[in-house]
């Protein structure tokens, strides 16, 4: 789909039936790209919680949700690197 603006209005246009399936295709890919990401990380995240369930304290709390969050933008940003390119 893509769209143009006239004037003060955005219109838009349909793709064309034919490439539903390439874009499919770039979904597909695009969500096995996401699952190597999760697996490279997912070990890391697992080994947080272990961490947590040892010293279950506020403090240890706040540090794996702030390693949570920071995987989780390096995800992003990787894609989105990815998607640029």
């Amino acid at each position: 789909m893509s769209s143009f603006h006239k004037g003060k209005k955005q219109y838009f246009v349909a793709a064309d039936p034919d490439n539903l399936e390439e874009i499919l295709e770039k979904e597909k890919v695009n969500i096995d790209e996401k699952k190597k990401v999760l697996g490279k990380i997912l070990p890391q995240l697992q080994s947080l919680i272990e961490i947590r369930e040892n010293t279950a304290n506020e403090s240890s709390d706040f540090i794996i949700v702030e390693l949570i969050f920071r995987k989780n933008k390096e995800i992003l940003d990787r894609k989105e690197e990815a998607e640029e390119v």
